[in-house]
């Protein structure tokens, strides 16, 4: 199967979750998630604003601003294929800009580089997917935001999703990051 049929699949399972169960796994995730001695030492967590059917990650930065961490959100910029990097503040509001991806509103908010926001391997990148493999490889939304921000970083990667999108085995090619763990609403990973 290729990426794509495979990511119209996964997507249509995901999408068929009601929106109670989606809240009722996101928030397991995010307990297993803040619960890892990882989470607690962090300094910094980068965590993208979840849309549509993916795992809720607001509790998930809530639970990193009570703890008085540095959060982080990935911003897509139009016309580019690099992300760029926010610090956002627990009282920062959001709305859809590019790809329906939130963005902060309202606050004049300053952009980074991945090499600006310098995070180091005691920190944490929560990773967007749309389907994973028992491997931790990732099939993200086919535009490699986060395999060339993925690429260069020491921070602990996790990816976290529904156990619904694990498949056997994720098409993988050269360019393709490895997660270091992956989060779903089962303690079996």
């Amino acid at each position: 199967m290729t990426k794509p049929q495979l990511r119209t699949q996964i997507l249509s399972r995901r999408e068929a979750l009601s929106p109670e169960v989606r809240a009722e796994y996101s928030h397991k995730i995010t307990q297993t998630l803040t619960s890892l001695p990882q989470f607690l030492t962090a300094e910094t967590i980068h965590c993208y604003l979840s849309f549509g059917t993916e795992v809720d990650t607001s509790e998930i930065r809530l639970a990193a601003f009570a703890a008085g961490k540095r959060v982080a959100i990935p911003i897509l910029e139009k016309n580019t294929p690099i992300l760029k990097h926010c610090i956002i503040q627990e009282h920062f509001e959001f709305t859809n800009g590019h790809w329906n991806v939130p963005v902060p509103t309202g606050i004049e908010v300053g952009l980074l580089s991945a090499e600006e926001l310098a995070m180091t391997e005691k920190d944490i990148i929560i990773v967007p997917l749309v389907a994973f493999d028992k491997e931790k490889h990732r099939l993200g939304y086919g535009k490699g935001f986060y395999d060339r921000f993925l690429q260069h970083e020491k921070a602990l990667k996790i990816g976290i999703a529904f156990s619904l999108q694990e498949v056997g085995q994720i098409p993988f090619e050269s360019h393709d990051e490895v997660l270091s763990m992956i989060i779903t609403e089962n303690p079996q990973y």
